[in-house]
C-alpha cells in the first residue's frame, strides 16, 4: 500500500514536471508548423500531468481517510481495554497478597507469568492510546528545537547517567511546528540510542540542516547498529528486532517517530553499520501554518 510519503514525493514530482514545461522557451526552444503539432503535444503533456496530479490528490486523500478510521479505531479498542486489564491486574495483587506463603512454587510461578504478561500487556495498550492521541489538540507554535532537546535531556538524566551517555547538540533552528509531539519525537530517538548501546558509554550527536523546503535533522550515535535488511522494518508498529529479555519496549516507539513526521509534512529514515552505530534522519516542513 502506499504512504503518504510515497504520495508526497509523487505529487513533488509531477509539480517539477509542471515546472520544467512552464519554463520552456516556445519561440527558440520548440519548433512549431503551420498545425501547430509540437504546441498541440505540450498540450496533450499538460493534460496528462494534470490527470496524473489529480490521481494522486485523490489517491492521497483516500489513503489520509482509512488511516483516520484506523487509528479511530485503535484509540477506542486500546482506551475499552483498559478496565479489563485494570481488573486483572487488580486480582493477581489480591492472590499473591492474600495467598502468600500457602501456595507452592509452581502457583507462585503462574502468578508471576500471569503479572507479567498483564503488565506487558497494559504498556502495549498505553503505547497504542498515544499513538492514537498523535496530532489530537494540538496546537502549531513556533519552537527552538535547542529549547527542546535540553528539555528531553533533562527528562532523560537518570537514564543518561546510568548509561554514562554524553549528547553533543550543534546549534539547531527555529521552527514552527507541534511542541509536544516534536519533543516525543527527539524523546523517542535519543532513549533508543542510550538503551542500544554499544560496550564503550553512549555518544550522541544532533544536528540540523536547511534544506530549502525542509529542515533535516540527525541524530548520530555509536551503538550496535541496524542491519540493512531490517532498516525499513523499524518504523513499523509492533516491529521489534531483539527479544524482550535483551531489550525492553513494545516496538511502537519507532512507528510514533514515523507518525509524528509525517504528521510535521517530514518523513524518517535510518542510515546504520552493525557494531558501528546509527543515523536517524527526519524532515520538518517549513509550510506548517503557511
Amino acid at each position: 500500500m502506499a504512504t503518504n510519503s510515497d504520495n508526497d514525493r509523487k505529487f513533488d514530482a509531477i509539480l517539477e514536471k509542471l515546472g520544467e514545461m512552464a519554463a520552456l522557451d516556445f519561440s527558440t526552444t520548440i519548433p512549431t508548423d503551420e498545425e501547430d503539432n509540437s504546441l498541440n503535444a505540450i498540450a496533450m503533456g499538460v493534460n496528462m500531468l494534470g490527470q496524473e496530479l489529480e490521481n494522486t490528490v485523490v489517491e492521497k486523500t483516500k489513503l489520509e481517510s482509512t488511516n483516520k478510521k484506523l487509528e479511530e479505531f485503535v484509540y477506542i479498542t486500546s482506551h475499552d481495554l483498559q478496565e479489563p486489564l485494570r481488573t486483572i491486574n487488580s486480582f493477581t495483587d489480591l492472590l499473591a497478597t492474600q495467598y502468600q506463603g500457602k501456595l507452592d512454587d509452581a502457583a507462585n510461578q503462574y502468578l508471576a507469568y500471569i503479572s507479567e504478561a498483564s503488565n506487558r500487556l497494559r504498556d502495549l495498550v498505553s503505547d497504542l492510546l498515544d499513538f492514537g492521541r498523535i496530532g489530537q489538540n494540538s496546537t502549531l507554535t513556533t519552537i527552538n528545537m535547542n529549547d527542546v532537546v535540553q528539555n528531553v535531556v533533562n527528562d532523560l538524566n537518570q537514564l543518561i547517567e546510568e548509561n554514562q551517555a554524553k549528547i553533543k547538540s550543534e546549534q539547531l533552528p527555529e521552527l514552527v511546528g507541534y511542541r509536544k509531539e516534536i519533543h516525543f519525537l527527539i524523546q523517542n530517538i535519543l532513549s533508543n540510542a542510550i538503551k542500544f548501546k554499544n560496550e564503550t558509554p553512549p555518544l550522541i550527536t544532533i544536528s540540523a540542516n536547511d534544506n530549502m523546503r525542509f529542515w533535516q535533522f540527525c541524530i548520530e550515535d555509536n551503538g550496535i547498529g541496524i542491519a540493512k535488511d531490517q532498516q525499513q522494518k523499524i518504523f513499523q508498529i509492533f516491529q521489534r528486532l531483539h527479544g524482550k529479555k535483551d531489550y525492553d519496549g513494545t516496538g511502537i516507539g519507532l512507528a510514533h517517530c514515523k507518525k509524528i513526521t509525517e504528521l510535521l509534512g517530514g518523513d524518517i529514515w535510518v542510515e546504520s553499520t552493525p557494531k558501528v552505530g546509527s543515523k536517524f534522519y527526519f524532515t520538518i516542513s517549513k509550510q506548517l501554518g503557511k
